[in-house]
């Protein structure tokens, strides 16, 4: 079972952002033809991860958008926080599962949800969006890995 966090950065490796993008066409596309059934299987297989990833970390984006607006609008009801923790640690869980080790990434997922920094989250959304580009989701990577380590420093 490939995960998909682990290919992702030898993909970014063979096509770098810095070759231009005709170029990286022709490679893509040079790779894609002299796939053979196994190779295109594997392929197929780390594209179903990628998406995976991406729904998960899309619904939990959205669920922390909805608890966060509940919580403005409602106040603190320990009912509403008691329901909003149990979908929040469903969603902690499912991004989690993306990873070799589950439960470790699930409590990293709890810690970045305490964090204040709306520009992290505002990243991990412009990260799983289609149209975001491969040098921009490295902008945007190294941006969020900063300001997570700063908080935890």
């Amino acid at each position: 079972d490939i995960k998909y966090h682990v290919v992702e950065p030898i993909l970014a490796d063979l096509f770098p952002a810095k070759v231009s993008l005709e170029r990286r066409s022709t490679y893509w596309l040079q790779a894609l033809c002299s796939m053979d059934e196994v190779s295109s299987r594997a392929f197929t297989h780390m594209l179903g991860a990628k998406l995976k990833v991406q729904r998960d970390m899309r619904e939990y984006l959205s669920v922390r958008q909805k608890s966060k607006a509940s919580q403005q609008s409602q106040g603190a009801e320990e009912a509403a926080e008691e329901v909003d923790a149990e979908t929040l640690a469903r969603q902690f869980t499912k991004v989690g599962s993306n990873f070799p080790d589950p439960k470790k990434a699930a409590g990293h997922m709890e810690k970045i949800h305490a964090m204040k920094d709306g520009n992290i989250f505002r990243g991990l959304s412009a990260l799983i969006k289609p149209e975001t580009s491969a040098a921009e989701c490295e902008r945007i990577t190294d941006d969020i890995l900063k300001r997570i380590g700063s908080k935890n420093s």
